[in-house]
């Protein structure tokens, strides 16, 4: 049976729950013999013969590698192999909509959801090929949003209870665009709500670089986590290469405490309104006009606060955006 591929439906203001869980099932399912090669990520595709978003930026997409690194990885694509197979075999349940393996010779070869089935390219298609030692996965966006689906899509795979119902039907779609989130003023940086670590991309991943001294491509490879490993150390941390809540707060001065009041339209507190835009992928002027009002709308809609959605943050929003 055949679905409906999605591809690209609009940039993501950042993480997306059911994708994150997915990606972190899918990993333990395999005791680690894969993981998290990155997922969200605005930026254009990487092949230069096609000038498009890649579906990265709608926070559906991930790359799981197979490399081996610290304890971690197949190191053999043999073995990885087993993976692709897995998410082809319960490619229903799951809600899988495309594949790229980018081992094989010439071109690699890809799964669709619309064919059911995969292709062997014959000529350059996915790039990065061959050889890549990561599989590129892409989900519907019905649960991107909803960790709890794939946390029970998981259980029934293992046997433990029923399987949920997969619904295929598009979820709205996010559509705002991230900007560059650094504060000023001395002021600090809200935490993101989960950490900043090997395989992610984007704005954070930049502030991150930044402030340890490697190289800024918004890329948090290895040399990216030993850069971090060292700044730790140096900064008296537990030096693990993961930038999570305490080292966050160190290198950006937390501040994402509810301050106790609704921040709205000529909202007078600056720095509030620039943590907020920046999260919500607004422009980060300190002035909440219109356009944050309703930057702030599509946001608490896209993140299951419909009940809220007026573009006002209160304190149930303003712990959804900041934990």
């Amino acid at each position: 049976m055949s679905r409906k591929y999605t591809g690209w439906d609009g940039n993501a203001s950042g993480k997306r729950a059911g994708t994150e869980r997915f990606i972190k099932l899918l990993s333990e399912h395999f005791n680690n013999g894969v993981w998290n090669n990155g997922s969200w990520g605005v930026r254009k595709m990487n092949n230069p013969r096609v000038v498009a978003w890649s579906v990265h930026g709608t926070g559906r997409a991930f790359d799981i590698s197979w490399r081996s690194h610290r304890g971690r990885g197949f190191g053999n694509y043999e073995q990885a192999k087993q993976v692709a197979d897995f998410l082809v075999q319960h490619a229903e349940l799951l809600l899988i909509e495309e594949i790229h393996d980018y081992y094989p010779r010439p071109h690699g070869r890809g799964w669709r959801c619309d064919r059911s089935a995969w292709k062997e390219y014959t000529k350059p298609t996915i790039g990065n090929t061959p050889g890549g030692d990561w599989f590129h996965v892409e989900i519907a966006p019905a649960h991107a949003d909803d960790a709890e689906y794939y946390e029970k899509a998981f259980a029934s795979i293992r046997g433990g209870s029923p399987a949920p119902i997969a619904s295929p039907n598009p979820a709205p779609a996010k559509v705002s665009q991230p900007s560059v989130s650094k504060m000023v003023d001395g002021h600090g940086l809200a935490y993101p709500g989960e950490s900043v670590n090997l395989g992610d991309r984007g704005e954070y991943v930049r502030m991150v670089q930044e402030k340890v001294g490697a190289k800024v491509d918004g890329d948090f490879g290895p040399k990216t986590e030993d850069a971090v490993e060292a700044w730790q150390k140096a900064n008296g941390l537990h030096a693990d290469g993961v930038v999570g809540p305490k080292t966050w707060r160190v290198m950006f001065g937390d501040t994402n405490e509810y301050p106790g009041h609704l921040v709205g339209l000529k909202h007078e507190h600056e720095n509030e309104v620039k943590l907020i835009q920046a999260k919500v992928g607004a422009k980060v002027d300190g002035d909440y006009g219109p356009k944050t009002q309703e930057s702030v709308k599509n946001w608490q809609k896209s993140h299951g606060l419909e009940f809220l959605s007026d573009g006002i943050v209160g304190e149930k929003t303003w712990k959804a955006m900041f934990g």
